[in-house]
């Protein structure tokens, strides 16, 4: 009777190790997911760039700045939840030749596509910034060739 006691005893160890592994999978699992979504999301060809906002231009918060730059450049669609079609937003330093001061913004997960084909076609939001497809770089060489 005691070996078999011992012996439930030991399943019962055994079951929950095995539960405490699945969690930590399920975690993990999860995370992986996560980190994939996000590069997909970086990789996807419905990213935007601005070109022509001066440096410092959106402060302490990228995101909430190109929000409200999009909801003034696009005054029509007001209805649309710009918070989530501008799912990342963040500033790189665009200098050619070291001349130019001015900044470019990458956007990425525009969904709507309506915008994504006007923004393609080289969009003017007011008179200093401009709206572009961002290109991959094996798109931008091939252009570089024409």
């Amino acid at each position: 009777m005691e070996e078999v006691e011992t012996s439930i005893s030991h399943l019962k160890d055994e079951a929950r190790s095995q539960q405490v592994t699945r969690e930590a999978m399920e975690k993990q699992l999860e995370d992986t997911q996560w980190k994939l979504t996000d590069l997909e999301d970086r990789l996807r060809p419905n990213n935007l760039r601005v070109l022509g906002i001066a440096e410092g231009a959106e402060g302490s918060d990228t995101h909430s700045f190109m929000v409200a730059l999009f909801k003034e450049a696009f005054p029509d669609l007001q209805q649309w939840d710009w918070d989530r079609e501008i799912q990342r937003a963040h500033r790189f330093p665009f200098n050619r030749a070291g001349s130019n001061p001015v900044g470019k913004y990458d956007m990425s997960g525009m969904t709507e596509i309506p915008l994504i084909e006007a923004i393609k076609r080289g969009a003017k939001i007011g008179k200093i910034y401009t709206l572009l497809a961002d290109l991959q770089s094996d798109d931008m060489a091939h252009q570089n060739e024409r």
